[in-house]
């Protein structure tokens, strides 16, 4: 008899597009071939009420609610002037609904859970509703640390003010939360690091970001490539700050050194709106697209100019699965097992990223390079199956010292 396991989520993590919904689709699915999944997500769109029915094919049970706050943007302002008055992070408050809590503790009765898997530290909140033998929170990112560079990177005072408190409220939360699990999971070494150093009592267990190596695969057909590409949620801070870098900073220094060039930028916008000249100076915004591979593959190169961010970037994984040399900020590859000039090139300042995307436009044999080491790397230790085996023995385990 298989054990039973209730997995939490912030959202519906189908379809598994985007780098959160890649990794908690793919781990989900495998990890219902060894427990029985109950299943409980939060509504980001109205599609999700009926993708929700896709995860109903693998899990015993999946379930979703809608949170006013990201329909009603009333809903939003009267939840942020109540955190003003809170100890607790905006996103742990607007998570933690009394409809849910009450899903939560049925599943547990009914089902007899043994196993609870939550899957962002913004619902660690339900942590005090479950009685499970073994208790698994994962981290995406140490969100303290986001929030730290969102305040550092903000255009404005009060956006500063706002993300500063934040990161003062989500480090206090990490610090409490993350040594009630029996185990945490996290996404690379740097961000064990930087837990094991916020909340020293708690156990940590790198499971690494993947990549499905089958359908992210290389193109051998030849074409002209004289593009390169960003892919990204455009409503993501993160990203949308690495867009607006690219345009005031990089892409003058592009114009200097006479390179012709163009970007391509696909990702869904704030209610699928974006500034209307993104589209000017060479820079073709293509929104949300159902596939990214055939605009990846004709691609030159993949850039990454984030200057903000945590954990690790799925994007790099994709990019590199398909045989296309990434571009990227440090901080935007932070976490994953790369080498410059090996596997990726790193340019820190705009002129080192515009020389870095000059070269890769006239090396030939760099670009190949490239190639070839990216995937090697993400066959040998990010595919999907692998990173299972990691979170798996997470759950069979349950406390080890890691």
């Amino acid at each position: 008899m298989k054990a039973k396991m209730l997995f939490i989520s912030t959202y519906v993590p189908y379809p598994p597009i985007g780098g959160a919904y890649q990794r908690t689709y793919n781990l989900l699915l495998r990890a219902s071939r060894d427990y029985d999944i109950y299943f409980v997500g939060f509504e980001k769109n109205k599609e999700d009420c009926k993708n929700i029915d896709k995860l109903k094919e693998f899990c015993k049970e999946a379930i979703s609610f809608r949170l006013p706050e990201d329909w009603s943007r009333f809903s939003m302002l009267k939840q942020l002037i109540f955190n003003i008055f809170s100890i607790k992070p905006f996103t742990v408050c607007k998570y933690y609904k009394k409809d849910v809590v009450k899903a939560v503790q049925r599943l547990v009765n009914d089902k007899k859970i043994s196993i609870l898997h939550i899957d962002m530290i913004d619902l660690a909140d339900y942590r005090h509703d479950v009685e499970a033998v073994k208790t698994i929170l994962t981290h995406h990112n140490v969100e303290s640390i986001l929030y730290f560079r969102i305040s550092e990177h903000a255009s404005n005072l009060f956006t500063k003010a706002f993300w500063y408190i934040q990161y003062l409220k989500m480090l206090h939360f990490e610090r409490k939360m993350c040594s009630r699990f029996t185990g945490n999971a996290c996404v690379s070494e740097i961000d064990r690091e930087a837990f094991s150093a916020i909340a020293p009592g708690a156990s940590f267990r790198v499971v690494p970001n993947g990549v499905d190596t089958d359908y992210f695969h290389p193109n051998m057909e030849e074409s002209s490539k004289k593009d390169i590409i960003f892919v990204g949620s455009l409503d993501w801070p993160a990203n949308l700050d690495a867009i607006n870098y690219f345009r005031s900073s990089i892409w003058p220094e592009l114009k200097k050194l006479n390179l012709s060039i163009r970007l391509k930028v696909i990702g869904k916008g704030r209610d699928n709106r974006f500034p209307h000249d993104i589209g000017s100076s060479g820079i073709e915004y293509l929104g949300f697209v159902d596939d990214i591979r055939p605009h990846v593959w004709s691609s030159l190169a993949f850039i990454v100019p984030l200057r903000i961010g945590g954990g690790t970037r799925l994007k790099i994984l994709d990019a590199m699965a398909l045989g296309i040399p990434v571009i990227s900020t440090s901080i935007g590859c932070e976490g994953i097992d790369v080498s410059d000039g090996h596997n990726i090139v790193i340019a820190d300042t705009a002129r080192d990223f515009a020389l870095g995307i000059k070269r890769l436009s006239e090396d030939s044999k760099l670009r190949n390079i490239l190639s070839q080491k990216g995937r090697e790397l993400v066959t040998s230790k990010y595919s999907w199956q692998i990173i299972y085996n990691e979170l798996k023995g997470l759950y069979d385990h349950g406390n080890p010292t890691f």
